[in-house]
């Protein structure tokens, strides 16, 4: 028996499986979820350096652009190689992004591992005096609060029984790292084995990023001729009308932002400098790479900067 519909019930039926189909696809998602994430790990695993290399595309082609229109007004226009500008421009930067992370792991690596020796060193004095300090001050409420008293040193107990706890539980692995013990090999090989992937991700990721920089213009022909072969022209429009709104507007925010982040980070070490505090540079940094963060970079990157001074000089803040 065949079904006659209007337009209306046809609407009204395509809506009505878009929604089962919608609720079937949530629900499989709940049920599954632990295998959806094993399985999207995987593919996020697997495609890391694609991934790479279109971040970095797409935030260096900027500087890239910009670098071929200067090389192009130093350069005959009857040249005998015509992507030879392009491949300069790319290359130019790639060698700024390479300069910039370098610069960046020279400077704070060095300075971190510093801060952490000397933290090491000076956190049995500082839990001494920190502990001091707590049972001086709960002890002078004992006459005039015992109530307030009472509370604060049943969880001034706690704590200290808890770190008591932590601290026998943590002793043997102290003991294994001093023997260097399996744990510490274990430990030293998959740190390496996690870099070593990491390196090679972020290498296969600048290899990709050249390849698209250097033929980005095939590339994104090619995605506009699939979106066109895949949705309908009037959608295609509007995406493509969005997308490069979305990313002039995106790109001119993040070039803002670096450069105000860049007047931070050096303000910052010039008053550092000036004031003659610990950890100058490390700190500056800090300020200036987390201030790129909307809202709450800058108290992201002003909280561990004043955790240092203060464990290393309470008296400069």
């Amino acid at each position: 028996m065949k079904v006659h519909m209007d337009d209306r019930q046809r609407s009204i039926a395509r809506t009505a499986v878009w929604i089962f189909t919608i609720c079937l696809t949530i629900g499989i998602a709940v049920w599954r979820w632990s295998s959806l994430v094993a399985v999207f790990r995987k593919i996020v695993s697997v495609m890391a350096p694609v991934l790479v290399g279109l971040v970095l595309a797409y935030l260096m082609s900027p500087l890239q652009n910009w670098l071929e229109i200067r090389i192009g007004r130093f350069t005959d226009k009857n040249m005998p190689h015509p992507r030879l500008k392009r491949a300069l421009s790319v290359t130019g930067a790639i060698l700024v992004l390479l300069i910039a992370i370098f610069g960046l792991v020279a400077a704070i690596v060095p300075e971190l591992i510093t801060s952490i020796k000397n933290l090491l060193v000076s956190l049995p004095e500082y839990l001494t005096n920190m502990t001091d300090w707590i049972n001086a001050h709960i002890a002078s409420l004992k006459d005039d609060q015992p109530q307030l008293y009472s509370v604060l040193t049943n969880i001034w107990d706690t704590a200290l029984n808890s770190a008591n706890n932590f601290a026998v539980q943590f002793e043997p692995k102290l003991d294994s790292i001093a023997s260097g013990g399996a744990d510490v090999i274990s430990t030293l090989t998959s740190g390496a084995v996690s870099v070593f992937k990491w390196l090679t991700n972020f290498l296969l990721g600048i290899i990709i990023t050249i390849y698209l920089l250097y033929n980005k213009e095939i590339y994104i022909a090619q995605v506009r001729k699939l979106l066109y072969a895949i949705l309908p022209e009037k959608n295609v429009h509007t995406f493509l009308e969005i997308g490069t709104h979305v990313s002039y507007k995106f790109m001119h925010f993040l070039s803002g932002k670096t450069l105000d982040s860049l007047i931070i980070g050096l303000l910052c070490f010039t008053g550092m400098t000036i004031l003659n505090m610990p950890y100058t540079t490390l700190s500056s940094i800090l300020v200036g790479v987390t201030n790129i963060i909307p809202f709450f970079g800058p108290i992201i990157g002003a909280v561990p900067s004043a955790l240092l001074i203060l464990l290393s000089e309470p008296r400069k803040l």
